[in-house]
């Protein structure tokens, strides 16, 4: 439905890092760069709610799961090396930060990805490695807001392996600032399994 939905849609590949294998291949399809559209949006309201909401995303997933969230931090240099113009807007050096956030049951329901402003990084996360970024944000009463950049699908065996799903399933996702009273300190790009996510719902 998602690959019919816009004539005109947008299909990016992103650079990959040369050591890796195909596998971690990363294709952003149907990106809607004005999410705050809501008719035009390709997903059920549920998915609206969920892409679209400038809350924690922590949060949203121990409502969900009714269980912590954890983070497991993996190796930056690994899996797919994401780029896009933003990334412009925040100052060399970048900070890298690669996670999958499984519940306590070890089921991994998230993977993102975020760059940070190197002095932002090491004021708030620097200590806090191991946590959430909403977590944390909340721990050191750091004032903080988010906006969306945009949402879209992702295709990739990559992801899907890292989150345990299935080959057939659907991986969504979506792309937002995060500010520091108004100042730009990182890029977050987060992105789902549509099954898993939805079977929490039943």
């Amino acid at each position: 439905l998602l690959k019919n939905f816009l004539n005109d849609r947008k299909k990016r590949d992103y650079t990959m890092d040369q050591k890796e294998t195909t596998s971690t291949t990363f294709v952003i399809d149907n990106e809607l760069t004005e999410p705050q559209t809501l008719e035009k949006q390709p997903y059920s309201k549920f998915w609206q709610l969920f892409l679209l909401n400038d809350g924690s995303t922590t949060r949203n997933l121990k409502i969900l799961t009714g269980e912590d969230i954890k983070v497991d931090v993996l190796d930056p240099t690994e899996g797919p090396s994401v780029t896009f113009d933003q990334l412009s807007e925040i100052n060399d050096p970048l900070i890298r930060k690669v996670v999958l956030m499984p519940q306590e049951s070890q089921d991994p329901l998230e993977y993102a990805i975020s760059w940070w402003d190197r002095q932002a990084y090491e004021d708030i996360m620097a200590k806090n490695k191991s946590k959430p970024i909403g977590t944390t944000l909340r721990k050191e009463s750091v004032p903080n807001s988010r906006n969306i950049i945009s949402t879209f699908s992702v295709e990739s065996d990559y992801i899907k392996r890292v989150l345990k799903t299935t080959e057939t399933d659907t991986i969504y996702g979506r792309k937002y600032f995060m500010y520091r009273a108004g100042e730009l300190i990182c890029i977050i790009l987060e992105v789902f399994s549509k099954d898993k996510i939805e079977k929490l719902l039943n």
